[in-house]
């Protein structure tokens, strides 16, 4: 589900792995609003990460919400899931961190 993301002992916010982009992504906290529920998390405005990919430098975008352990994906997501919505609790354990 959620993972702290601390440096030097401070608090970051919180990370989890989304299934449409297959990375990462981080609600900086106290950026976002954030209910304290690591079950089932609202974050507060919505999440927009936007990158270009690969040679051709094609435009990806991630648009979405956490409500109530719900990840709710937005229509203008570039990837399979846009307009979706998927429990946090379906998603896949964070992957093996790279050595």
């Amino acid at each position: 589900m959620l993972r702290r993301v601390e440096e030097k002992g401070r608090l970051l916010g919180y990370s989890f792995w989304c299934q449409g982009c297959t990375m990462y992504h981080l609600y900086y906290v106290p950026r976002w609003s954030f209910n304290g529920n690591m079950e089932r998390p609202t974050f507060t405005p919505s999440l927009l990460n936007t990158w270009t990919h690969g040679e051709s430098q094609e435009p990806k975008r991630c648009h979405l919400h956490v409500t109530d352990g719900q990840i709710i994906y937005c229509s203008d997501c570039t990837h399979s899931l846009a307009g979706k919505t998927v429990p946090m609790t379906d998603e896949p354990d964070f992957p093996e961190e790279p050595s």
